[in-house]
């Protein structure tokens, strides 16, 4: 009987020798073994590009496109890689199964070999499946992050809306939101027949009060007041800064009387040293928003030409307006009534 040198070789001798036959399989391990940190490196850009494009989410909207766009693609990049390493890992497992079990099975095959094999087994199914749990954490995290990021946009959505129709100083809308309801109500009221009745309110002497007290304290008359005035307002009432010390009061489905005794109470809200004037007006029918306006600022003149403290109720209705029809018919059925 022959013998080969090989059969005196001792185990880790055979294992170094026939390692080369199952050197395919461990390079494939290897490369099982660093697909974690290539797909985590690949998930920072995706990262990086989805909280940009929803960092512009208000004022660049081009951008959010490029982004997304580019976002998408790294994703399928990673899900690709993914796919063909396990695709490529099941390839070497097939074209390697045949070598590795005949040196397993062979006569010369060592104990210790067979434990390498076993833990690089182990090990490459570890890799595939931290590679797989990595893949769906990061995408868990992703979903997460966009809702965080959705609700913080819309919060902030709110809030700039928020200061853009609001007064900063006071709290109170600004001139154009004011005015852009003064216009909705006085729709509203053609179709339904509610009265609309607005005032301007006027401090006065404010610039001298700026001039003793400071404009800090006159910043804070003004704060002051507007709360005040405002907690004294219905829901459906709106007040309106229109600039230095006037503010406007809309009062849907108020009447002209109504309106008069709320600027009295008012005026009991200002501190003893201050006083207001006030203008009021009760909207007509068919009247526009400027003549009523008007006719408000004249009373609030009248108001201030008497010496101040006061308030004046316009009384002069605007000329050439013509009667709502639902007044009209009325006014016929009555006097179809009295000839009758």
């Amino acid at each position: 009987m022959k013998f080969s040198v090989t059969d005196r070789w001792s185990p880790d001798q055979r294992l170094e020798h026939n390692g080369d036959d199952a050197k395919p399989f461990i390079g494939h391990i290897a490369f099982a073994q660093r697909l974690i940190p290539h797909t985590i490196a690949a998930s920072f850009p995706h990262l990086a590009l989805m909280r940009l494009s929803l960092q512009r989410w208000h004022h660049q909207l081009g951008a959010i496109a490029h982004y997304g766009a580019l976002s998408t693609a790294v994703t399928g990049a990673m899900v690709l890689a993914c796919f063909l390493g396990l695709r490529a890992l099941s390839d070497f497992e097939a074209a390697d199964r045949a070598p590795v079990e005949q040196i397993r099975q062979g006569p010369d095959a060592g104990t210790r070999f067979d434990a390498a094999v076993a833990q690089l087994q182990t090990e490459g199914r570890l890799a595939l499946s931290g590679s797989v749990l990595t893949l769906f954490v990061l995408a868990v995290g992703m979903i997460g992050l966009s809702l965080r990021e959705r609700r913080r946009n819309i919060y902030l959505m709110t809030r700039v809306d928020a200061l853009i129709r609001t007064d900063g100083e006071t709290g109170a809308a600004n001139r154009r939101t004011w005015e852009e309801r003064l216009a909705h109500e006085l729709l509203q009221s053609r179709r339904l027949g509610y009265p609309i009745t607005v005032a301007i309110v006027e401090i006065d002497r404010f610039q001298e009060f700026t001039a003793q007290q400071g404009r800090i304290a006159g910043d804070r008359l003004l704060g002051a007041l507007a709360e005040s005035w405002t907690a004294m307002l219905r829901k459906g009432d709106l007040m309106g800064r229109f600039g230095g010390e006037r503010f406007a009061l809309l009062l849907p489905g108020c009447p002209s009387n109504q309106a008069e005794a709320l600027l009295m109470r008012l005026r009991r809200l200002v501190p003893s040293e201050q006083t207001i004037s006030a203008g009021v007006a009760a909207w007509h029918w068919r009247e526009s928003s400027e003549m009523l306006l008007e006719r408000t600022f004249d009373a609030l003149d009248g108001a201030k030409a008497i010496g101040g403290n006061h308030v004046a109720l316009s009384q002069s209705a605007p000329p050439n307006i013509e009667r709502p029809a639902h007044q009209r018919v009325a006014r016929v059925e009555a006097v179809e009534d009295a000839a009758a």
